[in-house]
């Protein structure tokens, strides 16, 4: 490629045409398409040049010349449309979800550099909001409730040190499936709501609900605590013999570590402990009390 008074060589490719099979197209890209459009700009006369094998044909060179004529105005109005655009994509903040330790209010520290990256999007767009919701509020109990308000007060501060108005930080349990372009969606994850799994007597079965939560505690751990173990601590109520309710204990605890095996758990990292009705919460005398004795129980062991 070069002008009509200098000569420099400079790499192209052939490319397939887009929307085509058997139409090729030459293409240059980087610092070589750079090197054209200042040639263009100037009124240089960027030219390509083929040169074949003497065996192929008499001519042994090819040449196309691209002209510069009227290019100046269109590349003007290139160069004014990309200094307009962003220098960060909403595909690349938007959704991030921010994982916690168990009772923890610190987020997955390998987020450095995240914050940063929404406050130079907001400056970019002008303004907006930054969303920060739960990612498991449909799961949610009191307790998770709880740790997820002390987790945007946390997360609330983290945002304004990076120089995020701290009006512009808005707390959603749930948040909107879509929304403005100056809208910064952040999800909170933390384990709470997946700890506690509830049975009616001497059933062993997960129910539809548990397992959904149980796909969600999967995730947790392979995206997050991979490097933790899992304890599972089976109880039941006092109906029936011992004996009967250390099987259907272990049953449950077993049943829990399966489905999560076959959701990506490494088992090494799965440990059950089976108590039967020996460790009760709560007095077996009430329907109630029996109710919140059987169940599982999951600890979360760095």
């Amino acid at each position: 490629m070069h002008g009509r008074d200098f000569y420099n060589p400079y790499g192209v490719s052939l490319e397939t045409a887009v929307g085509s099979n058997t139409v090729s197209r030459l293409a240059v890209s980087g610092r070589v398409a750079e090197i054209m459009f200042e040639s263009l700009s100037i009124g240089r006369i960027p030219t390509f040049v083929y040169r074949r094998t003497a065996s192929e044909v008499m001519d042994s060179e090819i040449r196309v010349a691209v002209s510069s004529i009227n290019f100046l105005s269109v590349y003007e109005k290139f160069i004014s449309c990309r200094q307009n655009i962003l220098p960060i994509a909403i595909s690349d903040i938007q959704d991030q979800v921010l994982y916690f330790e168990y009772k923890s209010k610190k987020p997955d520290q390998r987020i450095a550099g995240f914050f940063n990256r929404i406050k130079q999007y907001l400056q970019a767009v002008g303004g907006g909001n930054v969303l920060v919701g739960s990612e498991i509020p449909a799961l949610e109990q009191e307790t998770s409730r709880t740790w997820f308000n002390k987790r945007f007060e946390s997360l609330r501060s983290l945002l304004t040190q990076a120089g995020i108005n701290t009006k512009s930080i808005k707390k959603r349990h749930r948040l909107p499936l879509a929304g403005s372009k100056k809208s910064v969606r952040i999800h909170l994850f933390g384990p709470e709501a997946l700890r506690t799994y509830y049975y009616r007597a001497k059933e062993t079965r997960l129910s539809k609900q548990n397992k959904r939560r149980l796909t969600k505690l999967a995730s947790y751990h392979k995206d997050y605590f991979n490097f933790g173990k899992l304890i599972i601590n089976s109880h039941t109520d006092s109906s029936g013999s011992r004996s009967a309710n250390k099987q259907v204990s272990d049953k449950r605890a077993f049943e829990i570590k399966n489905y999560l095996r076959d959701r990506g758990v490494d088992s090494d990292r799965i440990v059950i402990r089976s108590y039967g009705e020996t460790k009760p919460r709560f007095s077996n005398r009430s329907r109630s009390g029996k109710a919140k004795n059987s169940r599982v129980v999951i600890d979360f062991i760095m």
